[in-house]
């Protein structure tokens, strides 16, 4: 049975947006702006949101400098400018649209392509009702078209050849593009076409994102500096009771998914137990 990954992640978002933009809150979502997508956020905030949407929330309008323009990477994705945005943007437009199951890490444990589809299934037949008119009355023009006009088949296939050229350089691209896994300290770049050395790696491939490249996981000495200007320089996130991973820089935990948050004076002397003088009065 084939796993799901994030590109079937990305295809569920998708396939909800062409669904979403003609509903109820089409006003925002038919021609979005990071104007209007913002607005639309704080409706759903009014609204209740769960645990989970509220961190997925918090965690992007968290961003160093936010403003609405942070919302630009997610107008491309739903206008089919780009096809490959970063983990944070899929969450967001996840809550946007109410895919689910969401965030990334839930919808990648539903372990199969069956469980996926029969989860969808509704939200597909939906979209096939829609298009099913629309769809007839193209393939009776088509037939017109081959049978009877030959200058309209001479249209038709100067059509379809440049159309057909554009997919398969799309498809070239789209198997051809990078992904990161989660190795020890770091992420690492690899081929997302890549097969998985194990279901660890499987569950974790996500899309390429050179901020992620940045990311590191450190290992707490005497000497570890949390804060800079009384600003924590430092975030981490529970393991357990008993223990927590730190990490250079804010998002997610690599292996759980959890958001990291800002480190505090009490969590260090909590969990890390270290010589914290060289933190006091930074």
């Amino acid at each position: 049975m084939k796993t799901i990954t994030y590109k079937d992640y990305i295809k569920g978002i998708k396939e909800k947006y062409e669904i979403e933009k003609k509903g109820a809150f089409s006003g925002y979502l038919s021609k979005p702006s990071p104007a209007l997508l913002n607005d639309y956020c704080k409706i759903l905030k009014q609204n209740g949101l769960s645990k989970k949407d509220q961190e997925v929330l918090e965690l992007f309008y968290g961003l160093p400098n936010f403003d609405n323009d942070k919302f630009r990477p997610v107008c491309n994705f739903f206008n089919g400018k780009t096809v490959n945005p970063s983990q944070d943007i899929l969450d967001i437009m996840a809550v946007l649209v109410d895919f689910k199951p969401r965030p990334l890490g839930d919808f990648l444990k539903n372990g199969s392509l069956s469980s996926y589809r029969e989860e969808h299934s509704t939200v597909l037949a939906l979209k096939n009702s829609k298009q099913k008119i629309v769809d007839k009355a193209e393939e009776i023009s088509l037939f017109r078209n081959l049978f009877y006009k030959k200058k309209s088949i001479i249209i038709l296939l100067a059509a379809i050849l440049p159309i057909s050229i554009a997919s398969l350089v799309y498809l070239f691209s789209i198997q051809n593009n990078s992904c990161l896994i989660w190795k020890e300290k770091k992420y690492i770049e690899v081929s997302c076409d890549t097969e998985a050395n194990s279901f660890t790696d499987l569950n974790f491939k996500i899309p390429y994102d050179e901020n992620l490249l940045h990311l590191r996981k450190i290992e707490p000495t005497d000497t570890t500096t949390y804060f800079k200007n009384g600003k924590a320089i430092i975030w981490y996130c529970k393991i357990n009771d008993k223990h927590i991973e730190i990490f250079n820089a804010p998002g997610h935990h690599p292996v759980s998914n959890k958001p990291l948050k800002a480190i505090t004076r009490y969590i260090i002397n909590k969990y890390l137990k270290l010589n914290n003088s060289r933190n006091r009065n930074k």
